[in-house]
């Protein structure tokens, strides 16, 4: 029975956060003035300085490199 009500309040909370992300997403292209325009994904090409872009995408390769190399031990630890 506790089981049902978790599932029931993780799926409405769920629902919440899918019906919140456009209203984000719209709010900060629609006033940008609170917010900088995008500096990464922009049809005119990239914004950002040479000095801040490398390291950047250097930390997300890195980043996503590390949550892959988990992932498989986790695996391998769960299969074993």
């Amino acid at each position: 029975m506790i089981g049902l009500v978790r599932l029931i309040a993780r799926n409405r909370l769920a629902l919440v956060g899918l019906v919140n992300l456009p209203i984000i997403h719209f709010s900060v292209k629609w006033w940008n003035t609170l917010h900088q325009p995008a500096s990464l994904l922009r049809s005119g090409g990239v914004s950002i300085d040479q000095a801040m872009l490398v390291p950047l995408l250097l930390m997300l390769a890195g980043m996503h490199l590390y949550f892959a190399v988990i992932v498989i031990l986790r695996m391998k630890a769960l299969l074993a």
